[in-house]
């Protein structure tokens, strides 16, 4: 009976360690994986901050150039979705659409242009197709849209 519980105990102690090596090699994989896809998102976002500055200094330029007209400075784009994943990828694609206003002279802007070109408009987003619909545009310097989104299915 003594050799038997010696057994039993043995392989219960034997399966915790590896179970505890399984585990511990998953979460490395997984941390490794993270890792990776951070240093992705970092060389993403320098590379994006950089086009910013590049583009900021095109935009001053060029306000400069044009002497007193007031000029679209920023493009911000804001969009209601539950998903904050897909909410981002909307919002940059959305932002894409409107990538050339900068540097427009805001009496120049046609609002009416920008609601149709944003209404109803569908994105695929990953495996998803969204619908945008129009909530807000403030115009000015500083141009701001806020949009909602709904899901359409794949």
């Amino acid at each position: 009976m003594n050799r038997e519980l010696r057994r039993v105990v043995a392989a219960v102690v034997l399966g915790a360690i590896l179970g505890a090596t399984g585990t511990f090699a998953a979460a490395g994989r997984q941390l490794h994986s993270q890792r990776l896809a951070n240093v992705a998102l970092q060389a993403q976002l320098d590379r994006l901050r950089s086009e910013h500055a590049d583009l900021r200094a095109r935009l001053e330029q060029l306000s400069r150039r044009r002497g007193a007209a007031r000029l679209v400075q920023e493009v911000t784009v804001s969009v209601r979705y539950p998903d904050p994943v897909y909410r981002l990828e909307i919002e940059r694609q959305a932002h894409a659409l409107l990538a050339k206003l900068p540097g427009t002279p805001v009496d120049r802007l046609d609002y009416s242009l920008l609601y149709h070109l944003l209404q109803d408009r569908i994105l695929k987003v990953q495996d998803r197709r969204v619908q945008l619909a129009v909530r807000v545009i403030l115009g000015g310097q500083d141009l701001s849209v806020l949009l909602s989104a709904t899901d359409l299915g794949p």
